[in-house]
């Protein structure tokens, strides 16, 4: 089962723990979690029944973020 409000509440957990040393979230993590919380939201659609990949526009022809780098 996908959960949106647990990427949300990572997401926030991310942002308090990076808060404490100045940092913020990289665009490509934050990039991700947009993207899996539409791949949520459209999955649960009634619209598009079990079938996300059957849809038609064009948010599911954008290539994936690239993932981050744990090195950096």
């Amino acid at each position: 089962m996908s959960d949106a409000a647990g990427i949300r509440a990572r997401l926030q957990r991310l942002h308090d723990a990076l808060d404490e040393i100045d940092e913020e979230p990289s665009d490509e993590t934050l990039t991700l979690a947009t993207q899996l919380q539409r791949q949520i939201s459209t999955s649960t659609d009634p619209r598009w029944g079990d079938r996300p990949d059957v849809r038609s526009d064009t948010t599911s022809s954008q290539a994936p973020a690239p993932a981050p780098d744990p090195n950096e």
